[in-house]
């Protein structure tokens, strides 16, 4: 049918006829889905929940099929949300967004509230109950895990194994650690590999004589460290190049 031969006046009339029977059928949606619930068919047809027989059976929308269940529901405990919804003063997504807050305690002054009021209005006053109502509630995805069969007595899931290293003497005692780090290396001893450091500065002093004189200068390390076999207190000791100073000498020595 076209549209496009009716009048403007004919338009507008038509329009509010057909929101008016749109606003009927959805109450008998809400009146059928809540005798459903009541019977539990949607469980006998193999739908794991009402909202599951509403998007897949029903084809509606996730958003939609939870803003009905929402709210029939609510009329199956509360029968004057009813007549609201069919004198068009609360619709749908107003009476979602608080039909988890409504008890018999409170029924009668917040649907008072909520009586006329915007979706953005009806918000406000379901965040002062329980903030988590701000957030939209009809926006969740059901999501279905199918898990594998199992022998019997055979657990679901294995338990993963997983290997911990042994911990070390400075993990297991970390005063151990701190006493070490703060220990001053004895002599001789040097956090780089053995004979390292005396190795380079020996390699570096005599590279450099050698760039600079063009010949290779003593050993320096010759006259740092000491002879082998003779300790820094024994035999020898004295000046660095072995000889015993002149005030140390006796009387009698040449």
């Amino acid at each position: 049918m076209s549209l496009r031969t009716l009048s403007d006046q004919k338009i507008l009339s038509r329009i509010h006829e057909l929101t008016r029977d749109e606003r009927s059928a959805t109450l008998l949606v809400l009146l059928h889905l809540s005798e459903i619930a009541r019977r539990r068919l949607h469980l006998k047809l193999g739908y794991a929940s009402l909202f599951a027989y509403c998007t897949e059976a029903l084809g509606y929308s996730s958003s939609a099929a939870a803003r009905r269940v929402r709210s029939a529901r609510c009329i199956a405990r509360f029968p004057e949300v009813y007549a609201m919804l069919e004198a068009n003063e609360v619709n749908l997504a107003t009476i979602a967004m608080v039909s988890h807050l409504l008890t018999p305690g409170n029924k009668d002054g917040l649907l008072a509230r909520i009586r006329g009021k915007s979706q953005r209005e009806v918000k406000a006053i379901a965040a002062e109950h329980d903030p988590r109502a701000a957030i939209p509630r009809d926006r969740m995805e059901l999501i279905v895990v199918r898990a594998a069969v199992r022998p019997c007595g055979e657990p679901l899931f294995a338990s993963p194994v997983v290997a911990v290293p042994a911990a070390s003497p400075e993990q297991s005692d970390p005063s151990r650690s701190r006493a070490e780090s703060r220990r001053e290396p004895a002599r001789g001893e040097s956090d780089e590999p053995h004979g390292s450091r005396h190795g380079d500065l020996h390699e570096d002093l005599l590279c450099r004589g050698r760039g600079v004189h063009g010949e290779v200068p003593e050993d320096p390390v010759a006259r740092v460290a000491p002879p082998a076999g003779e300790s820094v207190g024994g035999a020898g000791a004295g000046t660095r190049d072995g000889r015993v100073p002149r005030e140390r000498r006796s009387a009698g020595a040449p």
